[in-house]
C-alpha cells in the first residue's frame, strides 16, 4: 500500500550538501541540478497584512502598532497593503513611516463612502461595507475604476514619494489590473483562495491556492498565452487545505486563517504551511501568511504571534526564505518569464482521513483528484479548462448584485453539481511518480492515470468516459490503442462579447408580442396611432391633395415597403453573455424536465455591454435551443403575493427547473423564499440561477 506522506524540513546541512552537489556537477559535467538561488531551495513565504479602518475598530492606530510590533520583534519582512481610507489618518501614516526597511507598502483596492467622495465617484451604497458591489471595482464602470484607482495611486505617491508595486484585495477584476499594469507598474497583485462562498464571496475555479500570471480578460484565470498574459503575480491569500477546503458552507475555513473555527490546533496550521512551502515535485513552494489590521490590539501578541514564530522557525531552520509581495514577484518572473509552471499539491488528510488529495494545474487546465485507501476508489471532483478567450464577468459590466460570483466555467465540480463526480475503476495506487509538470498515478494491473501540461491520459483503463466529459463543449477525446486522451479545447466556444443573435429591433418585437398587445396602456397607443394615420388619409381625401386613386397606391406601396423592412431587416444585435452560456450547459446536462422562465420585458433596463442582452426583450428561445429543455413562460410564479398560491400556481405548470437571469440592474427574482416554493438551488453563477422543484 502507498505509504502516507511525511511532511519534513530540511536542515542547513542538506542546503550545503546541495550547494556543493550542484557545483560539482556542473564542473563534472555530470547533468545540470536544479539551481540553488538566492531564495535558497525556491521555497518562500510571503507575509500580507491589510491595513483598513473598521467601524467595529475603536483604536486603528494602536492595532497597527502591536501587528507591526510582532513582525518588527522577529525581524520579518512584510507587505503592508493600505486603503485610501488608512491614507487620510495622519497618525497611522505616522505609525508607517517609521517602519523599517524591510517592509513593503502597497494598496489595497477597498471602495468606502469616503474614498468614493474623494473621488468623486458615486458610492454604490447598499445595506452593509462589505457588499460586493459596494467594496470592490467591479461594482463600479470602467471608468468610474480608473478614477478610483488613480485618486489613491496619486495620494500613496504624495505622501510617500512613489508608486507601489503591489496591490490587492478579495478580488480585483481584470480590467483593472491591466489599468494599474499599464499606467502604474504594479507587478503583484493579492487574492483570495478559492471558496464556494464565503461572506457573500464566491470565488472558484483558480489555480488550488498557489501564484500565477491572470490572463488579461479574466484574473482568476492563468494565462494560457503571453499575448493574453498580465505580467503581474496573483498570491492567493490564505491557502486551503486541499481536501477538507474544498467544498461550500464552512469548508474555506480549513484554511491557515479561520481553522480554529474548526476547533483544530496551531499544529494544523504548521502542517498546512509547510505543505504549501515544501516544493515537493514542482519548480517551487509558496504560501502568502498574514492578518489584517483592523483588529483587536490584543490579538496580534496572541495567535499571530505564534504563527510569526512558526514562520521564523521554518526561515532559521533554511526551510523557507521570508520575502515581500514585490520580491517574490521579481523572483517568479525572471525564474518563469514566458507561463506559469505547472503545479502539483499532494498530501494525505491533515485531519487523519485515510485518503490522499491531489490538485494539478496548468495554464491549460486544473483538475482535483481523491484516493480513498480502505475503499481503493479514485474520485475525480474537479476538473475546469482555462481559455484566454473567456471574460471575467464584471470585466465590462458592473456588478449590481451583493454578492460577488467569481465562478470558472467546470466540466466536472462535486461542490456545485454532487451528482457529477467521476469515479475510476482502479484497484489498489502504487506510487505517484513524475515531476516538472508531468505526473503519473500508477495502479495495479499497468494501469495509470498520466497528468501532463496538455492533458490527462488514461492508460490501460477499461472504461466509458462520462457524458458530461464527452459532451462538454471545451474538451477533446481521443481514443487509442490501450489509450484515452481528454485534452482542453484551446478556446472556449463562444467568444469575448456572448453569443450574438440577430433580431427585429426591440420595440418591435415588444409590439409582435401578443401577450402586450392586450395590455390596456399599449391597446391606447395603437388606437391613437391609427387615428393619426386616419386622420392624415381623411385630411387627405378632405383637401384633395391628390386623387383618390393615386392616394390609395401610395398608402399600399408605403405599408408594403414598411412591412418589408421590417421583415427583412432582422439586424438588430443581441446577446447572451458567457456566464449564462456557462449555465444553459449545466442545465442542458441535468435530467429530463420543463422549465419555467420568468415572461418580463425590460427595455428600460440600463446596460454597459456592447449589445443588448437577450433576456432583456423577453426573447427566452435560447434557453430550450442551448439548455436543452421545453420552456414554459410565466408571469404570476413570479409576481405572486400569497406564497401559498405561488407554489400551487408553479406545481400546476408541471416544471422540473426554475431558471433565474442576472444582469446588471436586471434581476429575476422570486417574490418568496426557496424554502417556500420548495426549491433546492444546483447552480447559480454572474448571470443566471438553476433550481429544481421538489
Amino acid at each position: 500500500m502507498l505509504n502516507h506522506v511525511n511532511i519534513i524540513t530540511v536542515p542547513k546541512v542538506v542546503l550545503v550538501i546541495s550547494i556543493l552537489l550542484s557545483f560539482f556537477s556542473e564542473v563534472l559535467g555530470v547533468g545540470k541540478a536544479l539551481a540553488v538561488t538566492e531564495f535558497g531551495e525556491n521555497q518562500f513565504i510571503t507575509i500580507v497584512n491589510p491595513v483598513r479602518i473598521s467601524a467595529y475598530n475603536p483604536d486603528p492606530k494602536l492595532s497597527l502598532e502591536a501587528e507591526y510590533k510582532e513582525i518588527r520583534e522577529r525581524n520579518l519582512p512584510a507587505t503592508w497593503l493600505l486603503t485610501s481610507d488608512v491614507l487620510e489618518m495622519e497618525d497611522l501614516v505616522g505609525v508607517i513611516k517609521g517602519m523599517d526597511r524591510n517592509q513593503e507598502l502597497g494598496i489595497f483596492l477597498e471602495v468606502t463612502p469616503s474614498s468614493a467622495r474623494k473621488s468623486n465617484v458615486s458610492y454604490y451604497q447598499t445595506d452593509s461595507w462589505h457588499r460586493a458591489s459596494s467594496l470592490f471595482l467591479v461594482g463600479y464602470q470602467q471608468q468610474e475604476r480608473r478614477i478610483l484607482i488613480d485618486s489613491v495611486f496619486e495620494r500613496f505617491k504624495a505622501i510617500f514619494g512613489y508608486y507601489p508595486k503591489s496591490v490587492g484585495a478579495w478580488w480585483v477584476d481584470s480590467y483593472s489590473l491591466q489599468y494599474m499594469k499599464e499606467k502604474y507598474g504594479i507587478i503583484a497583485n493579492l487574492g483570495c483562495s478559492d471558496q464556494f462562498l464565503t461572506d457573500g464571496y464566491s470565488i472558484w475555479g483558480q489555480p488550488w491556492s498557489i501564484p500565477y500570471y491572470p490572463s488579461r480578460f479574466h484574473a482568476g484565470m492563468p494565462a494560457r498565452t503571453l499575448e493574453s498574459k498580465l505580467d503581474i503575480v496573483t498570491l492567493q491569500w490564505a491557502p486551503r487545505d486541499p481536501i477538507n477546503g474544498y467544498g461550500d458552507g464552512r469548508a474555506s475555513t480549513y484554511s491557515t486563517q479561520d481553522y480554529q473555527i474548526n476547533n483544530l490546533s496551531i499544529d494544523y496550521f504548521a502542517n498546512l504551511v509547510k505543505l504549501y512551502v515544501q516544493k515537493q515535485r514542482n519548480l517551487f513552494g509558496q504560501v502568502t501568511l498574514g492578518l489584517e489590521a483592523d483588529l483587536s490590539a490584543s490579538v496580534y501578541s496572541g495567535l499571530y504571534g505564534q504563527h510569526l514564530d512558526i514562520i521564523k522557525k521554518l526561515q532559521n531552520e533554511g526551510v523557507a526564505e521570508i520575502v515581500t509581495m514585490e520580491k517574490f514577484s521579481s523572483w517568479y518572473r525572471k525564474e518563469f518569464p514566458v507561463l506559469s509552471p505547472p503545479h502539483l499539491i499532494e498530501t494525505d488528510d491533515l485531519l487523519g482521513k485515510r485518503m490522499k488529495g491531489l490538485w494539478y494545474q496548468s495554464p491549460n487546465y486544473r483538475i482535483g483528484l481523491i484516493y480513498e485507501y480502505d475503499k481503493e476508489v479514485t474520485r475525480l471532483i474537479d476538473f475546469r479548462t482555462y481559455h484566454d478567450n473567456f471574460q471575467e464577468p464584471f470585466y465590462v459590466t458592473p456588478n449590481r448584485q451583493n454578492d460577488l460570483y467569481i465562478n470558472i466555467p467546470s466540466v466536472i465540480d462535486v461542490v456545485s453539481l454532487p451528482e457529477s463526480t467521476w469515479i475510476f475503476p482502479l484497484k489498489q495506487l502504487v506510487s505517484i511518480e513524475g515531476s516538472r509538470g508531468n505526473f503519473s498515478l500508477r495502479y495495479e494491473s499497468n494501469q495509470s492515470i498520466n497528468i501532463e501540461p496538455a492533458k490527462v491520459v488514461l492508460q490501460n483503463i477499461d472504461l466509458k468516459i462520462p457524458k458530461m466529459v464527452t459532451e462538454a463543449m471545451t474538451i477533446k477525446i481521443n481514443n487509442l490503442a490501450k489509450t484515452q486522451e481528454i485534452v482542453p479545447a484551446q478556446s472556449w466556444p463562444v467568444g469575448l462579447e456572448g453569443l450574438i443573435i440577430k433580431d427585429y429591433p426591440p420595440q418591435v418585437l415588444y409590439l409582435l408580442d401578443f401577450n402586450n398587445l392586450k395590455q390596456p396602456k399599449n391597446v391606447i397607443r395603437i388606437c391613437l396611432t391609427f387615428l393619426f394615420i386616419g386622420g392624415i388619409i381623411f385630411m387627405t381625401f378632405r383637401l384633395r391633395i391628390v386623387k383618390r386613386v393615386h392616394l390609395t397606391r401610395l398608402v399600399l406601396i408605403i405599408l408594403v415597403i414598411s412591412t418589408l423592412t421590417v421583415v427583412l431587416t432582422r439586424n438588430y444585435s443581441y446577446f447572451i453573455s458567457q456566464a449564462e452560456v456557462d449555465a444553459l450547459q449545466k442545465l442542458q446536462g441535468l435530467p429530463e424536465g420543463k422549465v419555467v422562465v420568468y415572461d418580463h420585458y425590460c427595455l428600460r433596463c440600463p446596460f454597459h455591454s456592447t449589445y443588448l442582452p437577450r433576456a432583456f426583450i423577453n426573447r427566452k428561445d435560447y434557453v430550450k435551443n442551448i439548455g436543452g429543455k421545453q420552456v414554459i413562460y410565466n408571469r404570476s410564479v413570479f409576481e405572486a403575493v400569497d406564497k401559498t398560491r405561488g407554489r400551487q400556481e408553479l406545481l400546476s405548470l408541471g416544471v422540473r427547473y426554475v431558471y433565474l437571469i442576472k444582469q446588471e440592474d436586471y434581476w429575476e427574482k422570486l417574490p418568496f423564499s426557496f424554502q417556500d416554493y420548495g426549491l433546492k438551488k444546483l447552480y447559480e453563477n454572474a448571470n443566471a440561477q438553476i433550481w429544481e422543484v421538489r
